[in-house]
């Protein structure tokens, strides 16, 4: 499978996990503290957004430069492990960094909406990177600039962590009670 199509298969996931459920159920929460679908997705964009537009750069400075290659390229063990430790389901919590904090304001609709975009973008980067040397163009993390992942690993850790927190709103969505309307 193509780093693009694994973005492409992504994109119904959120409209498929908030299908049925209300305004009020989007936004539950099962503690305090805790996030609610709403925000899982919401944090989703908001990093996938800041990745984005890292990714777009590097692409342009990669093809400025004629950093090019071919394939197949692997990451080092150090981004294998990376991605390996954002898939679910979760073993170890992190608090998410502040850049990536899900902010309250839009609704489903528009929170479900900017997941699409941000999945077709991605899909298309990934594509826009072919004949770049996928190891050799570095990005730096939007959430500390000292940690810098290959591009390659950067197109595998974002869909990892999609999943992660994919995984967490699937299961809150579980947990939301009878009282809450679904729908």
């Amino acid at each position: 499978m193509s780093l693009a199509q694994t973005f492409e298969l992504l994109i119904p996931k959120a409209r498929e996990l908030c299908a049925g459920l209300s305004s009020d159920a989007f936004v539950w929460r099962p503690a305090p503290g805790a996030w609610s679908v709403a925000e899982c997705i919401d944090h989703l964009n908001t990093s996938n957004e800041l990745y984005l537009r890292q990714i777009a750069d590097a692409i342009d400075a990669a093809r400025r430069d004629g950093i090019t290659g071919t394939g197949p390229f692997q990451m080092g063990w150090l981004e294998r492990l990376f991605v390996a430790s954002l898939e679910p389901p979760v073993k170890l919590r992190v608090k998410a960094p502040a850049k990536f904090k899900p902010v309250s304001g839009p609704g489903r609709d528009e929170i479900v909406a900017q997941w699409e975009r941000t999945h077709v973008r991605a899909a298309e980067l990934a594509r826009a990177a072919d004949g770049l040397h996928m190891t050799k163009v570095r990005i730096a993390s939007p959430a500390a600039a000292f940690l810098k992942f290959s591009l390659l690993a950067v197109f595998h850790i974002i869909p990892a962590h999609d999943r992660r927190h994919l995984w967490q709103a699937s299961r809150v969505a579980e947990q939301i009670p009878a009282s809450v309307t679904r729908a």
